[in-house]
């Protein structure tokens, strides 16, 4: 494949996941990974800047995400505050376009709630519980209009 059909940031070393790596064939793809191990680690950024970092490894995939606290809560309110009980739990990434960032407008990546609505989910899957016999309905009187103008 031509690299040059591919995201632009691709054609750089990137040492982190980024929204770059789910451009695939002109369209940003969802994926669904298994967390490998959780770490903290020193991240070097952009400029050089250095940061302490929770990271994330996937099976099979060699480049980490850095956690967001955007992302954290996230995986939090699906798998337990805790990191180290992410390990083998699933995640779905996505890519939100045209996030407005200090920099301007990016594609970033997020991870996807899939527990969001879980209840809703399972409520509108059961059936409905059975509630017994109809109420009575009162009956109605029904009027017919006269029409004084009809003939007689």
């Amino acid at each position: 494949m031509n690299p040059l059909t591919q995201h632009w940031r691709s054609l750089y070393t990137n040492a982190y996941l980024g929204a770059w790596n789910l451009y695939v064939q002109g369209r940003y793809m969802t994926v669904t990974v298994t967390i490998e191990r959780a770490v903290q680690e020193q991240t070097v950024m952009e400029g050089g800047r250095k940061s302490l970092a929770l990271l994330v490894y996937f099976a099979g995939k060699r480049t980490p995400l850095i956690v967001t606290k955007k992302m954290g809560k996230v995986i939090a309110s699906m798998h337990g505050p805790r990191p180290m009980d992410w390990i083998g739990r699933e995640i779905t990434l996505y890519v939100e376009q045209g996030f407005l960032t200090r920099d301007g407008l990016a594609d970033v990546l997020r991870v996807r709630n899939d527990k969001a609505g879980a209840g809703m989910r399972r409520a509108l899957q059961r059936p409905p519980e059975d509630d017994g016999p109809p109420a009575e309905v009162p009956e109605l009187e029904t009027f017919a209009e006269e029409d004084d103008n009809a003939p007689t």
